[in-house]
């Protein structure tokens, strides 16, 4: 399933977490994270998978 930028953000909000907390949490960039919420660029397979 794709998740779009608003999902992104609500799920990490949800968690309580900033976008550097969730990017910690995949292991992945701040730059990474909010590029997603911005709809600039698309979560991979692994890491929609690892945000279900």
């Amino acid at each position: 399933m794709k998740k779009e930028p608003v999902d992104i953000k609500v799920i990490r909000l949800e968690l309580g977490f900033t976008q550097e907390d969730l990017a910690r949490k995949l292991g992945l960039s701040l730059s990474t994270v909010s590029k997603w919420e911005q709809g600039v660029t698309s979560p991979s397979r692994l890491a929609r998978e690892k945000l279900e």
